[in-house]
């Protein structure tokens, strides 16, 4: 008999690979809607899902470790100054400032809360 808290690793393996292949998706349509080169070309930014604290769950196979390693902990940051649960739907917080991640002034840290039922 199968106990309720076990986790059938198939069904897990499968549930992964189809929350990667939507941020691979994610990550197609930037490069695709974008008028950027440096998006295109370089491919100098990162797609990634994160939880309500800044945790960081997924990104796109194709995103830059640099912009995966940093955004969390600007994310961190900006929920000291923005906590979550001040957050509302059509929010979104940009910075640039190095100091908190994003590792020079040129790069942006785009952040939109998403909401499932009106839960973040």
């Amino acid at each position: 008999m199968k106990k309720f808290n076990e986790l059938d690793p198939i069904t897990v393996e499968i549930q992964w690979n189809r929350l990667i292949s939507i941020m691979d998706e994610v990550d197609i349509a930037l490069v695709r809607t974008s008028f950027s080169t440096i998006v295109g070309e370089t491919r100098d930014f990162a797609v990634i899902i994160l939880d309500k604290y800044g945790r960081s769950l997924a990104q796109s196979q194709l995103s830059s470790p640099a912009f995966t390693v940093h955004l969390p902990s600007t994310v961190k940051h900006l929920l000291e100054v923005f906590p979550a649960k001040d957050l509302e739907k059509g929010d979104v917080l940009i910075t640039n400032d190095p100091w908190i991640g994003t590792g020079h002034l040129p790069d942006l840290s785009i952040i939109m809360p998403v909401f499932y039922n009106s839960k973040l």
